[in-house]
């Protein structure tokens, strides 16, 4: 799925937020019309069709294949070395596995996968990137709208939320907390925001950027906190489900 170059929004309106942070409050409501603004106007980022297009334009679209996505890919896959240490994931699922970047260093790790994303052209370049021998069950799956099944040792979920209204965000959690046993890891990134999204009266309420995204699952009953990393743009978490 997308990285921070699709998740970080083009607001033309940031030039207005200088004047603004000497008055918290005026700031803090600023920056929630912004929220409201991509939810009212941006809401294609919820569709398909709307990555279908970044995948017609040619390969490696979210830019996973070189430079700092790639070593984003990297470093998530040491976090959970260290957190697996040594040990093997027999079923692990991966949701949003875009051109299957990651899902060739899950297989690494794990005995079999599942790899899951919303976007067809996304699933057929992922199959189609070398010979999965069986071991890499590929499908189409959209977590947002859709029951999510099955029991896996190992969760990936990677620049995937960053998208979701909070309600929505909140629910494809517990889709997911549902199919984690006791014991089963999940690999968590999203994209920073500004400092804000964290900070603001309402944060609480309407859950936006990695920060913030992060602490939900820190703070979930069900979910004790293993690892973290914090990148120039994104955050990384690795969670273990008591």
């Amino acid at each position: 799925m997308p990285g921070e170059k699709a998740a970080v929004d083009p607001m033309p309106l940031w030039r207005y937020v200088r004047p603004l942070r000497r008055f918290a409050f005026l700031r803090s409501t600023f920056y929630l019309a912004i929220v409201f603004k991509r939810w009212a106007f941006d809401g294609r980022w919820l569709k398909p069709e709307t990555f279908e297009v970044g995948y017609t334009a040619g390969p490696d679209c979210w830019g996973y294949e070189s430079g700092p996505g790639h070593e984003r890919l990297v470093r998530a896959a040491a976090l959970l070395d260290g957190v697996l240490n040594g040990g093997r994931p027999r079923r692990a699922l991966e949701i949003g596995c875009a051109e299957g970047a990651f899902t060739q260093m899950l297989a690494q790790r794990c005995d079999t996968v599942v790899a899951v994303d919303f976007a067809p052209s996304a699933l057929a370049r992922a199959a189609a990137r070398r010979d999965w021998n069986g071991q890499v069950r590929f499908q189409r799956l959209d977590l947002m709208r859709e029951p999510l099944a099955g029991s896996f040792d190992l969760i990936a979920l990677m620049d995937v939320l960053d998208y979701f209204p909070s309600g929505r965000m909140k629910a494809a959690c517990e889709k997911v907390l549902a199919c984690l046993p006791s014991g089963g890891f999940l690999l968590l990134t999203a994209v920073k925001q500004a400092d804000i999204f964290d900070t603001a009266w309402w944060s609480k309420w309407i859950i936006r950027g990695g920060r913030r995204i992060k602490r939900h699952f820190k703070e979930h009953p069900l979910l004790t906190m293993v690892a973290e990393a914090e990148l120039d743009t994104h955050v990384l978490a690795i969670f273990q489900k008591i």
